[in-house]
């Protein structure tokens, strides 16, 4: 029974097939999405390991991009991701052929992950010192940023990033891949055609970055000097410098920190004063218990009327059984009505003794709070003068103190940063001279925010 079942399925599954061919591709298409969803989610696996090798010094993807890449389809969605990623994986190694390639095997089309390709591109670009289309890349870095196509915060960045490559690139006084007149007409256009605001900007950072362009150029000259060794001595020290000035920060901070502490002592102090001064308040507001209350006077039962009748029995008069029930109803309220009366009395002669020594009771009570107020607004008034002193302290002492040491910090920092990069080109027997002012110098690239900038492009 159960072979003839089959075959009776096969026949007339057969039969639907050779009527409606469409049924076949649809059949078909259902059966092939598994694996077309199974094959997307490898592409972003692959493409994630891509990214985070950006920021996983020891990641294997960074020794095999092109392998990773490989294994991606050109006409995924994801590619031009894992491209830009492993782009900037190159770029941190140095190799910056190899960058370009990766941005060339999978072009972005337009919105920002074209901008992003375009800068990194760039960045290659300038650092390799080519001149291959290096000039066309930039302008049309620059024709995005005096667009209105990009979104507020990417084009922020874009604009503070090319006031620092601007900055950079006129520190060369004969620039190779990008004409001084180009670099100029630049410059203007992004003085006078946006915002004021990003004007600000960029002009902050182009003279920040023309500031360390020209520091550079005047390090590696005093280097050029000196032999390798004093160099060496010289960077060691300016190094032993700075370790011994990130000390003094850090204690200066501690220090910073502990003060702030006291002053947040002090304030949950006086907040705490404040907090008690409100429950007291409230205390105010409630009335004192035990409050006698009036003695009410009872109310006498009312006589009822009575109705008689005359016995046939004796001729006498006597009440009917109606009025017999309510007199002795009557006669017993009474009763009770007296011993209420004689409480009443009572309770009222006692009532105004009562209510005196409550009164001077809630009148003791009320005392004894509103002095606990009084005490809670002294301690308050010292609680201010002990902040006020706390905070003089910390802004005019060690926040002050700190801020100086920062400042300083900050500028060794830099004296540090650039007298490397010239000994760097000093003990450089490459054989191949390279500009002592290119992106690998500058703060061109956040690799953090490259990373969640892929990340988010990926979702």
């Amino acid at each position: 029974m159960y072979e003839d079942r089959q075959s009776i399925l096969a026949e007339l599954w057969t039969q639907i097939l050779s009527k409606a061919p469409y049924v076949s591709s649809i059949i078909g298409l259902f059966l092939l999405m598994p694996m077309v969803a199974s094959a997307a989610d490898r592409d972003i696996e692959l493409t994630k390991s891509l990214i985070a090798a950006i920021k996983q010094s020891d990641a294997p993807e960074r020794s095999r991009v092109e392998e990773t890449l490989a294994q991606i389809p050109t006409e995924a969605p994801c590619r031009p991701v894992a491209a830009q990623a492993g782009a900037i994986v190159y770029i941190q190694q140095g190799r910056f052929a190899e960058a370009r390639n990766c941005l060339k095997s999978s072009p972005a089309l337009g919105g920002s992950m074209q901008l992003n390709e375009h800068r990194l591109k760039l960045w290659a670009l300038l650092e390799e010192e080519s001149t291959d289309g290096t000039e066309g890349v930039f302008k049309d870095v620059v024709r995005l940023a005096l667009s209105k196509s990009l979104e507020n915060n990417e084009h922020t960045l874009l604009i503070e990033q090319l006031g620092t490559l601007v900055g950079m690139l006129q520190t060369e006084e004969n620039p190779k891949a990008i004409s001084i007149k180009t670099i100029e007409q630049a410059k203007n256009a992004l003085e006078s055609r946006v915002s004021k605001s990003h004007a600000s900007r960029f002009i902050g950072e182009w003279e920040k970055s023309k500031q360390r362009g020209m520091a550079i150029k005047a390090k590696v000259a005093e280097f050029q000097s000196l032999d390798a060794e004093e160099a060496k001595r010289m960077v060691s020290a300016l190094e032993a410098e700075l370790e011994n000035k990130n000390n003094s920060v850090s204690s200066i901070n501690d220090r910073n920190e502990e003060e702030r502490r006291i002053v947040d002592e002090l304030e949950e102090l006086r907040k705490n004063l404040f907090d008690e001064n409100k429950d007291l308040i409230k205390q105010l507001k409630k009335e004192t218990p035990g409050r006698p209350i009036p003695p009410v006077a009872p109310t006498q039962p009312r006589k009822p009327n009575l109705t008689y009748v005359e016995d046939k029995a004796t001729g006498r008069r006597v009440l009917d059984p109606r009025s017999d029930r309510e007199k002795r109803q009557y006669e017993r309220e009474m009763r009770e009505y007296e011993t209420r009366a004689r409480n009443y009395q009572n309770e009222f002669h006692n009532f105004q003794e009562r209510l005196s020594a409550w009164q001077a009771q809630d009148q003791q009570r009320r005392a004894a709070i509103k002095s606990q107020q009084q005490q809670i607004e002294v301690a308050v008034d010292i609680k201010d003068k002990e902040i006020e002193v706390a905070k003089k302290k910390v802004r005019e002492g060690v926040f002050a103190e700190l801020k100086e040491a920062e400042s300083q910090q900050s500028e060794l920092s830099e004296v540090v940063l650039i007298s490397q990069f010239a000994l760097a080109d000093k003990l450089d027997t490459s054989g191949k001279p390279k500009s002592s002012v290119r992106p690998s110098r500058f703060d061109l690239i956040d690799f953090t925010a490259e990373e969640a900038r892929l990340l988010r492009a990926l979702r």
